[in-house]
């Protein structure tokens, strides 16, 4: 993290409304009023033009160089001093021999034949998606995996208890919100059980998400008795600072190395549809054994000692020594006889090339058939929306399911709305849930998968911490089918004329606000 370049920041910003309101006071002060004003001006264009040429050579997207250019020359200084403060990046991007160099320490436990290989693989196309997240991050390909869907509350309940009770060496919880209430209090009942069998348990949430919900009693609580507590960007001075804006978004509980709960579902009582605040809540998980447990093992440490405030000089000496320990914890799965090859892959703002995007890109331009598509939050970079354009020009039959009632209806649902009419009008076909459906996961051509974390927009594909499994298996697509259209037939089917009409002009001029500044939200 660069405390050094946020602390800059904050000093320049600090210089800069001083020297503002020195200059103004000596304008007004020395000239005649008119004089006054028209430096006035002169100044706030000079400082305008200095930043947004510094905006347009820094590294970012150019959706994202053209919203701050356009706050700065519409609020001027108070634009300047919101993006001194938020639009720095507290993360140096590295390019991708240092990434490489730098996650090789985390992930270089496996021999990688199998990956470098991928015979097991007979479809050329998905061959190279699988090479790309290889090339790129080193991700394990790996074939010895069961997984088995978790499609209702009930069982995503049971799971977290059972796994946390099979639990002999550690548990690993990391969520983006922790919510106190029921669900909360029956793991805590479970791992207090674990604290005296001495089981090493570890809890990391991200302190955007879990604002005002995290119980800090209790966590104080599990504190004194031995469990260590990780906070994602840990609050206080980062209230104010950029780095607010990056957040950890993966859901997971790893337990042993050995199995781990995955998927969209928060440590929140919505999650298994009890909450009252929200009707007909509908989520995905999955519960996996096998091989590429390893790898949500590693990603795990590595935000642990990297991102949270646990990454001190003090804990970072500690490094090695975990380093050391991955290799020690790894398992062997030679005794499963499941071939379902799967791949967990990651992105961050720390990594220039945006993964999880590029392998959506590759999976579009891949697909012969047809794309299944289900995900809350449906706000879609230039790029993707043209790959589904195009490939449903192409014949593709592309379904999107979305939902009818978001956890904020005007923002959420008006938002997805947006792309609507042009998505139908080149032949994509558009479901909306009769609920607010939270599941994440894409299908394509019947045999592959993108499941896990992230959703269809900037922050997740640009902005936040996610990860996602890319799962070549046909049996377990089938089952994700069967779920697909069971949730279609719960769901309301949108046509042209139909949005047309209910597409008002305030939900028109609401989209084009929010179309400007969606790559910074």
């Amino acid at each position: 993290m660069n405390y050094k370049k946020i602390i800059i920041s904050w000093i320049l910003s600090l210089l800069a409304v001083i020297a503002v309101v020195i200059l103004l006071f000596i304008f007004y002060q020395t000239f005649h009023i008119h004089i006054a004003i028209v430096f006035t001006f002169l100044f706030l264009l000079l400082i305008d033009a200095l930043f947004s040429v510094y905006i347009f050579f820094s590294r970012r997207p150019i959706y994202v160089k053209l919203c701050w250019t356009l706050i700065i020359c519409v609020f001027h200084i108070l634009g300047v001093f919101v993006f001194i403060v938020f639009g720095s990046q507290p993360f140096v991007k590295q390019n991708y021999w240092d990434f490489k160099k730098n996650l090789s320490g985390w992930f270089n436990y496996d021999n990688r034949q199998f990956s470098k290989r991928l015979d097991k693989v007979n479809n050329e196309d998905i061959r190279q998606i699988y090479k790309y997240n290889f090339s790129v991050l080193g991700s394990l390909i790996s074939m010895r995996n069961n997984i088995n869907i978790i499609d209702n509350s009930s069982k995503l309940f049971e799971s977290s208890i059972n796994i946390i009770r099979s639990a002999k060496k550690f548990i690993f919880i990391e969520t983006y919100i922790l919510n106190d209430g029921y669900w909360w209090r029956a793991i805590v009942a479970e791992l207090l059980k674990k604290i005296k069998e001495n089981v090493q348990i570890k809890i990391m949430y991200d302190w955007v998400g879990s604002y005002g919900k995290a119980p800090k009693r209790i966590l104080s609580k599990l504190k004194k008795l031995g469990v260590e507590v990780a906070i994602f960007n840990p609050r206080g001075i980062n209230m104010f600072k950029s780095i607010t804006n990056y957040r950890l978004h993966i859901k997971s509980i790893i337990v042993d190395n050995e199995v781990v709960l995955y998927g969209g579902s928060n440590i929140s009582d919505e999650y298994l549809n009890i909450s009252p605040n929200y009707n007909n809540f509908f989520d995905m998980n999955y519960l996996i054994s096998g091989e590429i447990v390893n790898e949500f093992y590693s990603l795990f440490l590595y935000h642990w000692f990297n991102f949270s405030d646990h990454s001190s000089n003090r804990q970072r000496m500690r490094n090695n020594e975990f380093k050391n320990k991955l290799k020690k914890e790894m398992q062997n799965y030679s005794f499963l006889k499941k071939n379902l090859v799967t791949q967990l892959i990651h992105s961050s703002p720390v990594f220039q090339e945006k993964t999880i995007e590029q392998t959506l890109l590759l999976l579009f331009a891949k697909a012969k058939s047809s794309i299944r598509i289900i995900c809350p939050y449906f706000i879609l970079t230039e790029k993707i929306l043209n790959a589904l354009l195009s490939v449903s020009m192409c014949g593709v039959k592309v379904e999107i399911i979305l939902p009818a009632v978001g956890d904020n209806y005007n923002l959420i649902v008006n938002i997805n709305r947006k792309f609507y009419y042009e998505l139908l009008k080149y032949g994509c076909h558009i479901y909306e849930f009769n609920g607010f459906i939270h599941s994440k996961y894409i299908i394509v051509d019947d045999s592959i998968i993108l499941s896990g974390s992230n959703n269809l927009d900037f922050r997740s594909l640009w902005i936040n911490f996610e990860s996602a499994l890319l799962i070549y298996d046909n049996d377990l697509a089938r089952i994700l089918i069967s779920n697909f259209d069971f949730v279609k037939l719960l769901s309301s089917s949108i046509n042209l004329d139909g949005l047309i009409k209910t597409y008002k002009t305030w939900s028109k001029m609401h989209n084009a606000f929010l179309e400007i500044i969606s790559p910074l939200i």
